[in-house]
């Protein structure tokens, strides 16, 4: 199993696990109190691991990409991620 766990919550107060990071990917909800921690998802955790982790938790390449449009890019580009989207 990838381990994004040590990524995502190194610098937090507080834990995100992945099940529960898994379940807010795949509702597509961002909640305000683990916004750093999804941040940390989308730009620390390189685009392999994060699509090894999709894939071992049933999120799809369609959900990811929809989630980052909406959440992540607004804030922060992650051109590599874009390009496992094929994107200009």
């Amino acid at each position: 199993m990838v381990s994004v766990f040590t990524t995502i919550n190194a610098p937090m107060k507080y834990f995100l696990t992945e099940s529960t990071l898994s379940e807010l990917l795949k509702r597509c909800e961002f909640p305000a109190k683990y916004d750093q921690h999804i941040y940390a998802f989308f730009t620390e955790v390189s685009s392999l691991v994060m699509c090894m982790f999709c894939k071992q938790n049933g999120i799809s390449i369609d959900t990811l990409k929809s989630y980052y449009f909406k959440y992540i890019k607004p804030v922060y580009t992650n051109r590599s991620l874009e390009e496992v989207f094929n994107i200009d």
